[in-house]
């Protein structure tokens, strides 16, 4: 079987591994079968079925334990792979700072409030404590607890990703101590004050103290020109590879977003390559894996083959975040409640930065509604959503996005007798998109708000 044939078929013995253990309700420590049991499940050789353990403990899925009472054990997920992702994701595509803070003002505001209406006396200790430094000296802890208090894991994990990528540009800053401090010192300012909000339960100042105190960041990282380049370092902190496979995998990324990402550029044969990084076989092609987990090259066999550099997409990302979300219990209420911070976020960037292409872009996007109704009504219902979230010019909030129309595809109920035709909510949606499209084109950003706003609520029963 050919190397490619193997790697696919992995792919898919890996995935209804995947599907599995959802299935199950992720019965973490649960050993799921032995390679022997495995093999006769899903029908595959021990090649192909390897493989796929190795992409299933990439994943942080599972584990394949030896000896007495081994097999594939169930394993709890964390938020590395994501992070992982994403961070491939910002080098190839240079997102900004702007980028960045503008995201995490968007989703940091909006857990600020819901944290405020949900947290409780037992909250409050811990919250002065990270307020004050006696729990730590960690300054961006107090930001991933806000995220917890909300109690929707989709918010939680954005919120936390945003930060641990800020933690990253603070890391790469050369300020002098005096300069540090000060600024620790105001950071600290802004913590008691929105902590002071929060535990007053007023949820409109905490969320503007928190949009005020992130501004003022932005504009400092903004100023002291921050390096992107330290992104690389968190890539391939997973499991299923060896730290030598892991660190060949970082040299190699940092080595092609130095060279200016080249896509289509061969890097080397598989021997020049052992040559160059002096390492194993075996150590390389573990490397090999992670990099086109990622996207970020990979092996193309034969004549003129070697390790190609590719482009990467949303895929790794969209599924790296739908995994650690379905082990969080995400719910239809929780991905509509992101959703709608997202949404009218998109639409107020887009009403505000709107040109003569966009106009072009949302009559397209209406078009192709109308000439294509019979397609899956998930991707009628949302294309219009991305081509808006586009038009805002933020790619971090398109990514986001992107995960959520995903994961609410995925929780999406099937058409049942007596209910609406796929004709009917095919239409109706048309209708609304292009109200909303309407809006924007006429630069009445309230209303298009307003209008996605109660598309938004007609969506409820939907999610229910």
């Amino acid at each position: 079987m050919s190397d490619t044939r193997t790697k696919k078929l992995a792919e898919v013995v890996a995935s209804r591994i995947e599907q599995d253990v959802i299935a199950r309700g992720w019965p973490t420590g649960q050993v799921i079968g032995s390679e022997p049991d495995l093999l006769e499940r899903y029908d595959v050789s021990r090649g192909v079925l390897r493989e796929a353990i190795r992409l299933v403990e990439h994943k942080q899925i599972g584990r394949m334990r030896r000896g007495p009472n081994g097999g594939l054990v169930v394993t709890e997920p964390d938020a590395g792979p994501v992070i992982d992702a994403v961070s491939v994701y910002v080098r190839h595509t240079q997102v900004t700072l702007n980028e960045l803070f503008e995201a995490r003002k968007i989703i940091e505001t909006v857990a600020t409030e819901l944290a405020a209406d949900r947290v409780t006396d037992a909250d409050l200790a811990q919250l002065r404590g990270l307020a004050d430094g006696t729990d730590g000296a960690d300054p961006h802890a107090l930001h991933r607890h806000i995220g917890e208090l909300t109690g929707n894991p989709a918010i939680e994990l954005f919120s936390d990703l945003l930060t641990k990528l800020t933690a990253l540009y603070v890391g790469s800053l050369r300020v002098s101590p005096a300069s540090r401090k000060r600024w620790n010192t105001e950071s600290d300012l802004a913590h008691e004050a929105i902590v002071d909000a929060l535990v007053g339960r007023n949820a409109t100042l905490a969320s503007r103290r928190m949009g005020s105190h992130l501004d003022a960041l932005g504009d400092l990282l903004r100023k002291r020109h921050a390096s992107q380049t330290v992104l690389s370092e968190l890539l391939g902190r997973s499991g299923g590879a060896s730290k030598m496979a892991e660190e060949l995998a970082r040299t190699i990324f940092r080595d092609v977003a130095e060279r200016g990402w080249p896509t289509g550029e061969v890097l080397g044969s598989e021997a020049e390559l052992i040559e160059r990084y002096d390492v194993s076989r075996a150590v390389l092609r573990e490397a090999v894996r992670l990099l086109e987990h990622h996207g970020i090259a990979r092996m193309r066999r034969g004549p003129g083959g070697g390790l190609v550099v590719t482009e990467p997409g949303a895929d790794p990302i969209a599924d790296a975040m739908t995994l650690y979300l379905e082990y969080q219990g995400v719910t239809p209420a929780h991905l509509y409640e992101a959703r709608v911070a997202l949404e009218l976020a998109a639409v107020d960037l887009a009403a505000s930065r709107l040109d003569d292409a966009g106009v072009v872009a949302l009559r397209a996007a209406l078009q192709a509604e109308r000439d294509d109704a019979d397609r899956d009504l998930n991707e009628i219902s949302h294309a219009l959503h991305l081509v808006v979230a586009d038009l805002g010019g933020n790619r971090l909030v398109v990514l986001l996005l992107q995960i959520l129309i995903r994961l609410s595809a995925r929780h999406t109920p099937p058409l049942t007798d007596g209910g609406p035709t796929h004709a009917e909510l095919a239409t109706q949606v048309h209708r609304v998109h292009a109200a909303i499209a309407e809006a924007l084109m006429a630069g009445d950003a309230r209303l298009a708000r307003h209008r996605m706003q109660r598309h938004l609520a007609a969506l409820v029963p939907w999610y229910a």
